[in-house]
C-alpha cells in the first residue's frame, strides 16, 4: 500500500501537532523546574542572611571579649608591678630599717594600699 500525497500531508501535521504539544509540554515541565530551582535559591539567600548577621553578632563578641582581656591583661601587669613592689619592701623591711629608710618604706608602702584601694 502506497501513500498518497495527502496521506503523507495528514501525517505530517499530524506528527507536526504532536511535537508542537510535546515542546509546549517539555516547555511547561522546563519552566516549572527553574521557578523550583529560583524557589530554593532564594530560601539559600535567606538561610545565608541568617548566617551572615551570626557572624556579625560573633564578631561583636569576640571584640567585645578582646577588649575585656586588654583590660585584664593591663590590670594583671599593674598588679604584678605592685606586688614586686612588696617583695622589695618586705626584703627591706627583714634589713631592719633605718628611721629615714623606715620613713621612705612606710611612703611607698601607703602608695601601695591606696592603689590597690585599701586606704582612701
Amino acid at each position: 500500500m502506497s501513500l498518497t500525497k495527502q496521506d503523507l500531508k495528514d501525517i505530517k501535521g499530524i506528527v507536526k501537532e504532536t511535537v508542537s504539544t510535546e515542546i509546549d509540554s517539555f516547555a511547561i515541565v522546563v519552566a516549572k523546574g527553574f521557578d523550583e530551582v529560583h524557589s530554593k535559591l532564594r530560601e539559600h539567600d535567606k538561610r545565608f542572611e541568617k548566617i551572615d548577621e551570626r557572624f556579625d553578632q560573633n564578631d561583636s563578641a569576640h571584640r567585645s571579649i578582646n577588649a575585656r582581656l586588654d583590660l585584664i591583661e593591663t590590670d594583671l601587669s599593674s598588679l604584678r608591678s605592685l606586688h614586686n613592689e612588696v617583695k622589695e619592701i618586705r626584703v627591706l623591711l627583714e634589713n631592719t630599717p633605718s628611721k629615714e629608710e623606715f620613713r621612705l618604706l612606710n611612703k611607698r608602702l601607703f602608695r601601695v594600699e591606696k592603689h590597690l584601694g585599701l586606704v582612701k
